[in-house]
């Protein structure tokens, strides 16, 4: 089975956080279908960690398992043209089957997000380890 490391960006006003919930809309959910509508089956999606509704994020990472072979750029340009403009696939990676998001994350620099225009921009990445910048 083919698993791809995705990096992920995504503006979370619109969602309520990461994780799939069946009757909220969620970038897991967004993801999961541009995923389905693309590969036309079934996949497996965990990511790095959750998010809280309307929170932010510049560099989520998540692990896509699908039956299908795809090439990276393949999945990368699919994804992106079926996902929403506030959510964007970054970079797509093959990677090893047994690839954790959430344990297998190299230490994350997070910076800092000031008020700006009178918008708050926060960065969670729960289960994420963080080095003190």
């Amino acid at each position: 089975m083919p698993v791809w490391k995705l990096t992920i960006e995504y503006e979370g006003t619109r969602y309520y956080g990461w994780q799939e919930q069946k009757s909220s809309r969620t970038v897991a959910g967004e993801l999961r279908g541009a995923a389905e509508k693309f590969f036309e089956e079934r996949v497996e999606l965990a990511g790095a960690g959750r998010t809280d509704a309307g929170v932010h994020a510049l560099s989520q990472v998540a692990r896509l398992k699908a039956s299908r072979n795809a090439k990276p750029i393949e999945v990368l340009y699919a994804l992106n043209d079926r996902l929403p403009a506030d959510i964007n696939v970054l970079r797509v990676e093959e990677t090893r089957s047994s690839f954790d998001p959430r344990r297998d994350q190299p230490l994350l620099h997070l910076p800092d997000f000031d008020q700006t225009d009178g918008l708050r921009q926060e960065v969670r990445l729960v289960g994420a380890r963080r080095s003190a910048c």
